[in-house]
């Protein structure tokens, strides 16, 4: 599915709750242009669902924030018995100011919880990476600064580059950092043992002819 149909489906059930879409069509593009669905597949119920309660939030705390400043201004704005378009102007200009702030209120919070989501996904890619420390590879994961147009596999490369130097620092020199089957946080001379078992098995099978000899 099309973001734009995404989008459309998101504004129908958004208006059949009695939320005015229109003011935040912009707003509601960049959310949906960070949370959608992972390639090949479709958005179900539950992810509608999930981002029409997000955005509806966003929506009321935009309007309720929106009914205060207007509420704010009428308070305190006193008409002066004169034309004085310089007050006018600062008065409209702090307006603006307000509903500026407030919009970029609204872009924040969609950023965090699509950064999140983004974390926790490239959290979980340490099990197919087979990381050496899960811990530590989660770490990098959280340490390292995300992009706004990053995708997973970009931040998955960030985090492959601090992961390594933070278990190089942590546990030595000797561990791979990737793919292995050995036990979390081997040292070198693990390593170094077992190549020479597997190299010692190596000779007694050429000796017995079950395996060619190293050419000279």
């Amino acid at each position: 599915m099309e973001k734009e149909q995404i989008l459309s489906t998101l504004n129908e059930k958004l208006t059949a709750q009695g939320i005015k879409t229109e003011p935040f069509q912009r707003t509601f593009g960049d959310y949906v242009n960070e949370n959608l669905p992972a390639e090949g597949t479709e958005p179900d119920d539950a992810y509608f669902d999930k981002h029409v309660r997000v955005l509806k939030s966003l929506a009321g705390q935009y309007n309720h924030d929106l009914a205060t400043a207007v509420e704010d201004f009428k308070k305190n704005y006193k008409p002066s018995p004169k034309p004085d378009d310089k007050k006018d102007d600062v008065a409209k200009s702090d307006l603006e100011k307000r509903l500026e702030q407030l919009e970029n209120q609204l872009r924040e919070a969609s950023g965090k919880e699509s950064r999140d989501k983004l974390i926790s996904e490239v959290v979980a890619k340490g099990k197919s990476l087979k990381v050496a420390n899960e811990a530590i590879w989660e770490d990098a994961v959280k340490a390292i600064e995300i992009g706004e147009k990053d995708s997973a596999d970009d931040v998955t490369e960030k985090a492959k580059k601090r992961y390594e130097a933070q278990l190089r620092r942590y546990v030595g020199e000797g561990v791979s950092p990737f793919g292995s089957t050995g036990r979390q946080g081997a040292t070198k001379e693990a390593e170094q043992a077992a190549k020479d078992k597997r190299e010692a098995l190596k000779k007694k099978m050429q000796a017995r002819g079950r395996l060619p000899k190293d050419e000279q």
